[in-house]
């Protein structure tokens, strides 16, 4: 790829299966056993001009089975902190702020139920007589408006 023009693309299609399962597709970082494993980074290139490209997590369909999970995990911390998921939509200046949606999955089987959302806050766990920490809030914060908008 030059300095002027479309950078090249790096493609992973796992491909597809007419009988059975398709193939496991992975970006993972290696463990440490001193110091910080490395970051599993999915990022799409800046541009001067037009649209940067999208980053997109997706399963496949399945027309008998299962469909494949997405989860997004930070690994636990022995001695020290865990990492957090974070989710942030990018500012723009000529239109409305971008959304984060989360919905949950539809269901058209008789007698079953729709999928749920669930937003838990961390437990404080900690046996210490004196205090034993306190569990995290669950915060829900509308947006204002400048000037007086309602919101």
């Amino acid at each position: 790829a030059g300095a002027v023009g479309v950078s090249g693309d790096v493609l992973i299609d796992t491909g597809m299966s007419t009988l059975g399962n398709t193939g496991k597709m992975a970006l993972t970082t290696g463990q440490a056993t001193q110091g910080n494993s490395g970051a599993a980074v999915v990022t799409t290139g800046k541009t001067s001009t037009g649209n940067s490209g999208g980053a997109f997590v997706t399963t496949g369909d399945t027309f008998y089975g299962l469909t494949g999970n997405i989860e997004l995990t930070t690994g636990a911390a022995t001695t020290g902190d865990a990492g957090d998921i974070k989710l942030f939509v990018g500012k723009g200046d000529t239109s409305n702020g971008g959304d984060i949606l989360v919905t949950s999955g539809e269901t058209t089987a008789a007698g079953t139920v729709g999928g749920q959302v669930t937003i838990t806050a961390g437990a404080g766990t900690s046996t210490d007589a004196t205090d034993g920490g306190d569990g995290g809030d669950v915060v829900v914060t509308a947006g204002g408006g400048l000037w007086g908008n309602a919101v």
